[in-house]
């Protein structure tokens, strides 16, 4: 008498012992990975928040380059550094308690007749992750302007 495929069993162990040892193996292997790529991706996202600062600060100095230039014609000296910490509205993205309020710098070279002024504001930006040792940096911008 000849056995069907379907009547022959495997000899050992049944098969959902076979199976049982495997069933961590899927919540191990979810261990392992899940820690590196979520470092990853808070890390990229890190990064790209350490970009729009470094971005949102270049538009405040700029803005308050702009802002002391337009009163430098007429007093190049007072108005100049007087307007700038009050004509420039924060940037957004841009913590108040964090970002050093912009400082002027206005020069009229009188042989030339060239006005510069020089416009530089300061960030202190802290990083989320604080991978690498570096927990927060000290980002500093400065705009020139010459009529």
């Amino acid at each position: 008498m000849s056995r069907s495929a379907s009547d022959r069993r495997p000899r050992g162990r049944p098969a959902r012992l076979r199976l049982g040892n495997r069933r961590g193996a899927m919540t191990l292997e979810f261990a392992l990975v899940a820690l590196p790529f979520f470092m990853l991706l808070l890390g990229a996202m890190d990064l790209g928040r350490y970009w729009y600062t470094v971005h949102a600060l270049r538009n405040y100095s700029a803005d308050a380059a702009r802002a002391a230039f337009v009163y430098v014609n007429h007093d190049p000296i007072g108005r100049c550094t007087a307007v700038v910490p009050v004509a420039v509205e924060r940037s957004p993205g841009l913590n108040p308690d964090d970002l050093t309020a912009a400082t002027a710098r206005c020069q009229r070279n009188q042989a030339t007749g060239v006005t510069e002024v020089t416009v530089t504001a300061g960030y202190r930006f802290r990083f989320a992750m604080g991978l690498l040792g570096i927990a927060e940096q000290e980002l500093t911008e400065r705009q020139t302007l010459e009529l």
